[in-house]
């Protein structure tokens, strides 16, 4: 009966051997399957991101092609050494017909611009000033 009783055990313990051994193998086996579509995912994205370089590139390019034709446009109307046109001085209020008129339009012009708030200097009172209402008191 010892005999038998060893027996079961070693049976018992092989078997166990066995079972542990097959859980193993199955749960490499999945992990290799996890591993081999991860391989995938990254391969598929890797395509993308190829793709998207690609269209990336060529849109820059387009872009160049852009605007060397628009450059190249801007140059044949213009030479460089004109002034780009105005349009007619019939009704603008800025061009005036003499030289020294003209200076004196862009002097007008410089005094409109507005001056940086720390070199503003004071203004004169509101008393007799024409382009602030008075109101009369009756």
């Amino acid at each position: 009966m010892a005999k038998a009783k060893n027996q079961n055990t070693t049976t018992t313990s092989s078997t166990n051997t066995n079972k542990q051994r097959n859980k193993q193998a199955k749960q490499e086996a999945k992990a290799m399957l996890k591993i081999e579509a991860a391989r995938q995912d990254v391969q598929k994205a890797e395509r993308k991101v190829a793709k998207a370089q690609a269209q990336l590139e060529a849109s820059r390019t387009h872009l160049r092609d852009l605007e060397t034709h628009t450059h190249e446009q801007n140059t044949t109307e213009q030479p460089t050494n004109q002034l780009p046109s105005q349009p007619p001085a019939e009704g603008r209020a800025d061009v005036l017909s003499g030289s020294a008129e003209g200076q004196a339009d862009i002097s007008q012009d410089s005094a409109d611009t507005s001056t940086p708030v720390n070199q503003l200097s004071s203004q004169l009172p509101a008393e007799g000033r024409a382009d602030i209402l008075q109101d009369k008191v009756i």
